[in-house]
């Protein structure tokens, strides 16, 4: 089981796939899985504005070769900002959609949607907890897994485990690992009478910029190759770091591992123009337990 999951989740958007289609229809599905959700948000939140955004791309480009570029020709800065976002706001419409019918009415993550919602300028821990507790339960879904989101974060029955908890944590900072592993051990060891794997994603430690206003970059590379390959090291540097952490998490009942997640979103060069990729990279902890291994390969190939 060395290296628990080596495979790579990607999906690279170039700007001649940058079609109106694939605009309209990413904001036709958020739309979608709101409805499902009978959450109405707010028309100025974040990710509803966002959307908007998206609209107008999708709108300005019909019949064109590609969105982007007659949406730059009259909007330079806002083509851009959808250009930069539009996979974020892909992936978290994706984990909506198929997750919206699992979701409690009153659940926090609904909250959580009209909070800033985007990683690269947002890494508010409460809010940016409860997002990736919406992306893991959407990979859940996508594997026929029909997760409960419930203590700790999420509980799903997984092959060769039965039913377990996931406590889903994302640090915003290396200093804050520790903390926040420690807190979803216990999560798990007091709050719930059930075993259950730690997820941290660890995006933002990897892309860290210390600028206050865009705290997380958007890598980039020569090659999509590159960058997978790029993301694969630096996640298997973090697990490697923090061997110590994860093994005092083990210690605690009831937790029976740590699995680390990167979802890094980066560009790379076509043609001399910059095109967009992300990559979800899922790693157990140093110690590979049977659970972590699990886990892994089932988060992995969602």
């Amino acid at each position: 089981m060395k290296g628990g999951c080596s495979d790579v989740d990607s999906s690279p958007v170039d700007p001649e796939r940058f079609t109106s289609e694939l605009c309209l229809d990413a904001v036709r599905e958020f739309h979608q899985a709101l409805d499902t959700m009978r959450e109405p948000l707010p028309l100025y939140c974040p990710i509803m504005m966002f959307a908007r955004d998206v609209e107008w791309m999708g709108r300005v480009g019909e019949g064109a070769p590609d969105a982007l570029t007659p949406a730059a020709a009259i909007d330079e800065r806002r083509a851009a900002r959808v250009f930069g976002g539009l996979l974020h706001f892909m992936n978290i419409v994706a984990s909506l959609k198929a997750c919206a019918e699992y979701i409690p009415l009153n659940h926090p993550v609904r909250w959580a949607l009209r909070q800033s919602y985007d990683r690269a300028t947002s890494l508010d821990e409460k809010s940016q907890d409860l997002l990736f507790e919406l992306e893991v339960g959407g990979w859940l879904a996508r594997r026929s897994l029909a997760p409960e989101f419930a203590e700790p974060d999420l509980v799903a029955n997984f092959p060769g485990l039965g039913r377990i908890g996931l406590a889903c944590k994302r640090p915003h900072s290396l200093k804050r690992l520790r903390k926040r592993v420690t807190s979803a051990a216990v999560q798990i060891a007091e709050r719930t009478a059930r075993d259950g794997v730690v997820v941290v994603d660890v995006q933002s430690l990897l892309y860290s910029t210390g600028d206050p206003i865009r705290k997380t970059y958007l890598d980039e590379h020569e090659s999509q190759a590159g960058f997978q390959w790029h993301l694969e090291n630096d996640i298997d540097d973090v697990a490697r770091a923090s061997s110590s952490i994860t093994d005092r998490a083990r210690e605690r009942r009831s937790v029976l591992g740590v699995v680390f997640v990167a979802t890094g979103w980066g560009h790379y060069r076509v043609r001399d123009q910059s095109a967009s990729v992300w990559a979800r990279v899922v790693r157990p902890s140093p110690a590979n337990t049977l659970a972590e291994w699990i886990v892994a390969r089932v988060l992995q190939g969602s």
